[in-house]
């Protein structure tokens, strides 16, 4: 049976290992017997690794998403237009320029540290 250091060290060692691996970019992924069996298969009809295969279909696989902070133009103007649209309950007039002025925002605490 283990001792309490003994159990320490181990826990140290994994836990050194699994930051070691992260900075290293690499990645544990635990999958369910039938997908690492239907993996390992493919691999070996194709003759790659598993690891080769899972890599190449990963890639393939981000390379056709759409990249999700771009879209569009026509798609852009139409949401704005339905962000404007929705303000136009607020009758306030704009703010002057005094208001906004970074002496006007901050003169409260500017006179407090005086």
């Amino acid at each position: 049976m283990f001792s309490y250091l003994a159990m320490r060290r181990i826990y140290s060692l994994s836990f050194n290992l699994a930051s070691v691996l992260e900075s290293l970019g690499l990645m544990t992924v635990t999958l369910k017997p039938h997908l690492e069996e239907e993996l390992a298969a493919r691999a070996k009809a194709e003759g790659l690794t598993t690891e080769e295969f899972v890599n190449r279909e990963l890639e393939k696989l981000l390379t056709n998403l759409p990249d999700p902070n771009r879209i569009p133009l026509a798609e852009w103007q139409r949401r704005w237009s339905e962000w404007l649209s929705s303000h136009d309950y607020i009758k306030a007039p704009p703010l002057s320029d005094e208001a906004i002025s970074r002496e006007s925002i901050y003169r409260e605490r500017e006179d407090a540290q005086l």
